[in-house]
């Protein structure tokens, strides 16, 4: 099944170069080669992406938990008359609320290194494989 090709005119890259005959170049072998190549680049970015939704709705749940603990809060602090109570329980927001943004810092620091790590290494792996078919496009010209 042929592909919709993305320019207003008939373009075949493969068959333009073609025409060209240079001694052992195989110009269908390379734009395979190349299809891979963007086929990887695409899942990278999609993993990429993924990656960044999720920091986002992880970020939103943390923001609305933060809301729904200030307002509880709040009105706790308000019920208190005694200054004293009112200062000790707002030093321990302060405490529970520096801690929540130190470990809520780290996961998301975990989620977006992981999504890196896997679409680097969909790079990588496709880097790996391009040596390999050099390699035996190499071997098979000998």
């Amino acid at each position: 099944m042929a592909t919709k090709s993305p320019f207003p005119f008939e373009f075949d890259l493969t068959k333009m170069m073609g025409e060209y005959q240079i001694p052992g170049v195989d110009w269908s072998e390379l734009m395979a080669a190349q299809q891979k190549n963007l086929q990887a680049l695409a899942k990278a970015n999609q993993l990429l992406v993924e990656g960044a939704q999720a920091v986002i709705r992880r970020e939103v749940e943390i923001l609305q938990k933060a809301m729904a603990e200030l307002a509880a809060a709040s009105k706790d602090m308000m019920q208190q008359g005694d200054p004293q109570a009112q200062a000790a329980k707002r030093l321990e927001l302060a405490r529970a609320s520096f801690e929540a943004a130190i470990s809520n810092m780290r996961e998301l620091a975990e989620v977006a290194g992981r999504s890196n790590r896997e679409a680097l290494e969909v790079i990588n792996q496709r880097a790996l494989e391009g040596f390999e078919e050099i390699k035996q496009a190499l071997a098979r010209k000998r």
